[in-house]
């Protein structure tokens, strides 16, 4: 389901069927269903999600907001910077640096693949499309809002659910 408010293409829609190079295979580590539409679970995420998350909320924090701002850098941005202070820190050469930084990177690569194989698995909609339309999830403990924007825009790429409504 194309997620506002790019309605773009989908991004990365064959990363979960690359080899993996470390892991045995892409079933391995795989997450469970989640939550069933219907659930107090699901209820209570969403109605968290669209009080904290939404563009203008009352309640977001500062820091939570600076959160939510800094986890917007790929992993890779943001782990190879804490790796390079660690290195640095503990003096490695160039060798045992260099060692390190390929060991997370492809430990990074097949959790990011893994990640995205399950999202176009199981092809469930994100928490904007989820909110905006509420009214179709069969959950009397949601409200749709179609007017809710989230603090930053939705990337164009499934959420990771099973429970999957349809387009």
């Amino acid at each position: 389901m194309p997620t506002p408010p790019a309605f773009a293409a989908a991004l990365l829609p064959g990363w979960g069927f690359v080899q993996p190079w470390v892991l045995e295979s892409a079933a391995q580590f795989r997450p469970d269903e989640g939550p069933d539409l219907t659930s107090d679970r699901y209820a209570r995420d969403l109605n968290e999600v669209k009080e904290i998350g939404a563009l203008n909320s009352a309640t977001r924090t500062a820091e939570q907001t600076n959160i939510a701002r800094f986890w917007l850098a790929s992993a890779a941005v943001i782990w190879n910077g804490v790796l390079r202070q660690v290195a640095l820190g503990l003096g490695l050469d160039e060798s045992e640096a260099a060692r390190d930084f390929a060991l997370m990177n492809v430990a990074g690569a097949d959790a990011r693949d893994r990640v995205l194989g399950r999202k176009y698995a199981f092809n469930f909609w994100r928490p904007v499309t989820a909110i905006q339309r509420a009214d179709e999830d069969g959950n009397p403990a949601t409200e749709a809002d179609p007017g809710w924007t989230p603090l930053i825009a939705t990337p164009n790429f499934p959420g990771a659910s099973v429970r999957a409504l349809d387009s």
